[in-house]
């Protein structure tokens, strides 16, 4: 084992006698084209006298191309609406005999299938047939209106969604703002204005894709129901900047959604929603994750039954010297412990350092510090090595400090170790090694 080697992991080695502390911490698209437009207008019924019956309808629009949706790929375009059916013209009528049957329906286009967000308009309804000659048949009554098409599917894992452009109510206003859909986004700046969409497809999802400088909550509400809080976090500026806030939410099918500032709640402009199922292709939101249920085990969220239970191992006894691995993104600056937090406090040393050696936070943040992490050099097995002829009995690994960052492959949220930054799961690779003949975990 080469001391080079060992003094390239940036890693800080606590010792203790009998105990050992652990940090933890608690935990951070283009819209799909529309698909095709539906079929058009039914045909025509008959003319006078029972002559050949209306022209063919026309066609919908190809569907449009299918968008990216994050964490997927493409979006399926809508297929071309069917055409409308020919009308059946009147039967000719014998002069002055009895009248010719009526002309057929004509019916409209049957819609595109899911194209991306948003399927194909509803087809026109066809036009209502003349009448026959003297004496003929009826005129055919109007054709039905096309369906409208479904909406798109989202990219692969994402689950379907539609995306749908909010109107201000209650006294809202039109934001101008380049980056959101359509050029604009819905403005809650005072209590009781609200954002809201109406006709939905029915879902257990909803994203609304917001801008705010403040943290709070807003307010969305069904059908006039209760409206239950969802939390927002700042994006950084009103315009121009946007974050997902998802929730799961019953929504029927015709339903009207509206996104509002209630009391208590904070300035936000909403530039659009999404509503679908699965994760609508989109990554986590770690502002509003579902409630995290109690794993069942040996042990019972009790107190008192957990040391009745629970008996310290033999080797914890009789272990008197220990290592703990401190080591997580918050290293690489090299500032000590708390930097993710102190960064941010104007005037401290950290943020001080921290604007002299990488810019201001707001620009370069400590997701940046994630990014530029680097453990090339890390070595576990020299590591584990050392801590042994060092006598250490047991050895712990940080999972999760102040900075809310997991050093494993953590389901519940994305800023982890192995999808941000490193791309190695640090607690996994230390497991198998650390459990040395001579060691404990």
């Amino acid at each position: 084992m080469s001391t080079s080697r060992l003094g390239a992991a940036r890693s800080v080695l606590y010792l203790w006698l009998s105990f050992v502390g652990a940090c933890s911490g608690t935990s951070a698209t283009p819209d799909a084209a529309t698909g095709g437009d539906a079929g058009g207008h039914g045909g025509v019924s008959g003319v006078a006298g029972g002559n050949a019956g209306g022209s063919q309808g026309a066609g919908g629009a190809s569907g449009g191309s299918g968008g990216t949706s994050i964490g997927g790929a493409p979006g399926q375009a809508g297929a071309q609406g069917a055409a409308g059916n020919t009308g059946s013209g009147g039967s000719a009528g014998s002069a002055g005999g009895a009248g010719g049957g009526a002309g057929v329906v004509g019916t409209g286009a049957t819609a595109g299938p899911r194209g991306g967000a948003g399927g194909g308009a509803a087809g026109s309804a066809g036009t209502a047939g003349t009448r026959g000659g003297a004496g003929g048949g009826t005129a055919g009554a109007s054709g039905t209106a096309g369906i409208q098409g479904m909406a798109g599917t989202g990219g692969g894992g994402g689950g379907s969604a539609v995306t749908l452009k909010p109107t201000p109510v209650t006294g809202a206003t039109t934001v101008t703002d380049g980056s959101a859909m359509g050029g604009s986004s819905v403005g809650l700046t005072g209590t009781g204005q609200g954002a809201q969409v109406t006709g939905t497809p029915a879902a257990s999802k909803l994203a609304i894709h917001y801008a705010s400088t403040s943290v709070g909550t807003i307010s969305v509400s069904v059908n006039g129901q209760t409206a239950v809080k969802v939390n927002v976090h700042s994006s950084g500026a009103l315009t121009g900047s946007f974050l997902y806030a998802i929730i799961s939410i019953a929504i029927p099918a015709n339903a009207t959604v509206t996104i509002s500032r209630a009391s208590g709640d904070v300035a936000v402009n909403i530039d659009k929603v999404m509503i679908g199922s699965g994760d609508l292709g989109l990554p986590p939101d770690i502002w509003n994750l579902p409630p995290f249920p109690v794993a069942t085990g040996s042990y019972a969220a009790d107190w008192k039954a957990l040391g009745l239970s629970y008996s310290t191992p033999a080797w914890w006894r009789d272990a008197k010297l220990g290592a703990w691995a401190h080591w997580d993104p918050q290293s690489m600056p090299e500032q000590g412990d708390w930097y993710a937090y102190r960064m941010y406090q104007e005037g401290s040393a950290d943020f001080n350092y921290h604007v002299s050696h990488f810019g201001d936070p707001s620009t370069f943040g400590y997701k940046d510090i994630c990014q530029n992490w680097v453990i090339d050099q890390w070595d576990p097995n020299a590591l584990t090595d050392l801590y042994v002829q060092m006598g250490a009995k047991f050895f712990m690994a940080l999972g999760s400090h102040h900075d809310d960052f997991d050093t494993w492959a953590s389901t519940y949220q994305p800023w982890n170790s192995v999808r941000v930054g490193v791309k190695r799961d640090i607690v996994g690779t230390w497991a198998p090694i650390a459990r040395h003949p001579s060691s404990r975990t």
